[in-house]
C-alpha cells in the first residue's frame, strides 16, 4: 500500500471537512480538557522500503484560546509490525494547534519523534528527530472524537527529504474529559 494515495485521500477528506465546517451555522467553543485516543497507525519509510502497521495510543491536554483556536500538547506511543524481521516501538511528543468550526477542526502540528527497532528482544537501532504534521477531526457533544493525522519528515531534523523520512497516517478514536 503506497503512502501517496493515503496522502491524497487525507487531503480530499480534509478539504471536504473544511467545506462542511465553513457552512456550519452553530459554533461550539472548544473547552479545556484531557483526552485519550487509540487507533491504527500505518507508516512508510521510502529509503529503506519499510512499511509498518500497528496500534497507537495518544493523550492530549486541550487548552482553549478562544472560540476558534486551541493548543493541544500531546504524547503518542505505538507498537508496529514491519515488513522486515523486526518490530517498531515509536513515541512522539508534540504540540498541535487546532482551528475549530462547530464540532470540526483542522490542525497543524510540530512533534519530536523517536523510533526504536527491536529484534529478538533487543533494540537494534533508533531514529529520532523533528517532524511536521496535520490533523483533521470531529468531537461530539458527548465528548467522543475521531481524529485523522498525517505526519511526515519524521527522524529528519531539518533536512526535509521525503525519501529519507518516515511518513505515518493515524486514525484515532478518543474521549475528552472537561
Amino acid at each position: 500500500m503506497a503512502i501517496r494515495p493515503l496522502v491524497s485521500t487525507f487531503l480530499l477528506v480534509t478539504l471536504g471537512m473544511l467545506l462542511y465546517a465553513w457552512s456550519a451555522i452553530a459554533q461550539a467553543d472548544p473547552a479545556n480538557g484531557f483526552a485519550l485516543y487509540m487507533g491504527p497507525v500505518y507508516s512508510h519509510t521510502p529509503s529503506s522500503n519499510i512499511h509498518t502497521h500497528g496500534l497507537s495510543v495518544n493523550a492530549d491536554a486541550q487548552m482553549a484560546l478562544n472560540r476558534h483556536w486551541s493548543l493541544n500538547p500531546y504524547l503518542e506511543l505505538s507498537y508496529e509490525h514491519t515488513n522486515q524481521p523486526y518490530t517498531v516501538l515509536s513515541g512522539s511528543a508534540g504540540l498541535q494547534a487546532r482551528y475549530w468550526v462547530d464540532h470540526w477542526f483542522l490542525g497543524g502540528q510540530y512533534l519530536f519523534h523517536d523510533e526504536n527497532r527491536r529484534q529478538s528482544g533487543n533494540t537494534t537501532s533508533a531514529y529520532y528527530g523533528a517532524a511536521l504534521g496535520m490533523a483533521a477531526g470531529w468531537e461530539s457533544d458527548a465528548h467522543w472524537s475521531v481524529v485523522l493525522e498525517l505526519n511526515t519528515f519524521e527522524a529528519q531534523g531539518l533536512r526535509l527529504n521525503y525519501n529519507d523520512s518516515r511518513t505515518d497516517v493515524r486514525l484515532q478514536i478518543g474521549y475528552r474529559w472537561y
